[in-house]
């Protein structure tokens, strides 16, 4: 059974931008341009398998918290584990850590594929451009820094070089960085602290969030809770973690600037909820399908008339 990513991804993409480029361009003027395709479409691929892992990662989760409530149910008189149920405990403690690396991996190779994705759009304009002075500023812009390449053509110079480009570009921007760049971020430079993954302990629908717990956190949150008590008497003998974070983020506007600057760094330090992965890279997907759509358009307009 394929899974939402592969339903995503069954457009081969800009196999069709390709095959009309063949029309106008010598193989060898494409050479460059079908490199770029070729590390795009593997890094595509990779997202499906970290994805499956991720998947599976789940599903032993969820059978080992299954086998263990039953198990080790207070309440019960208790049992021994069959023989299958041994392995399934046994492989959960061997592997319980792939979730954290396959959860990171995927952001991580997500934030590679839009950088490549930037790469071949950049090559793609250069191959449809015409006069060195349009050629050379595109040639510019940051072949590895998709939020540059964002600024070049939605917000900068470039964004009077292809304006329906620059729309698509600036429709992204309110996913883009909150949830991709600024986690992948998160993951490999901003780091201060361990961290480890909670998710939901459904295989289908996954929900991911970072957690680091500290009595020190624990602390600041009380130290809140009791000074602002005035403002929230129902939760004066609230110890749990999360429901304090959630009440007091959707709450700032009854607490002073310095508690809810505290609010914003307890929430860096523990983190927040990943995005949906099969949402997210439908977002990515419908932006190479239309920035396909669309290069094949300026294509055609640029050698209508023309033969190769």
């Amino acid at each position: 059974m394929t899974s939402k990513l592969e339903e995503s991804n069954e457009k081969n993409i800009f196999a069709e931008l390709a095959r009309e480029l063949r029309k106008h361009y010598e193989l060898e003027q494409l050479l460059s341009w079908v490199r770029f395709l070729t590390s795009f479409r593997m890094t595509q691929k990779f997202l499906i398998e970290i994805w499956d892992r991720v998947r599976d990662d789940i599903r032993l989760r969820h059978e080992y918290w299954e086998i263990y409530t039953e198990l080790y149910d207070p309440g019960s008189e208790g049992r021994k584990p069959t023989h299958k149920e041994v392995e399934i405990l046994d492989r959960y403690n061997k592997h319980w850590i792939l979730l954290n690396l396959d959860i990171e991996d995927w952001f991580l190779h997500a934030h590679i594929l839009m950088e490549k994705f930037g790469r071949l759009a950049r090559e793609t304009m250069v191959l449809l451009s015409t006069g060195e002075e349009k050629v050379k500023p595109i040639c510019g812009v940051n072949p590895r820094s998709f939020k540059a390449h964002i600024e070049f053509f939605a917000t900068g110079k470039g964004r009077d070089y292809d304006a329906k480009y620059a729309e698509m570009l600036r429709t992204i921007s309110s996913w883009y960085c909150a949830d991709l760049k600024d986690i992948r971020d998160d993951l490999i430079q901003h780091e201060t602290t361990a961290r480890l993954w909670s998710t939901s302990v459904s295989p289908d629908g996954v929900r991911v969030s970072r957690f680091v717990h500290s009595q020190r956190l624990l602390k600041q949150l009380y130290d809140l809770r009791d000074k602002n008590i005035g403002s929230f008497p129902f939760l004066k003998n609230e110890t749990n973690f999360f429901k304090l974070l959630e009440v007091f983020e959707k709450s700032t506007s009854k607490m002073d600037k310095g508690d809810v600057e505290k609010i914003k760094g307890i929430r860096k330090t523990y983190g927040k909820d990943f995005p949906d992965i099969p949402e997210l890279y439908s977002k990515m997907n419908r932006l190479f399908r239309e920035t396909n759509d669309h290069f094949i358009l300026r294509a055609q307009e640029r050698f209508k008339g023309k033969k190769k």
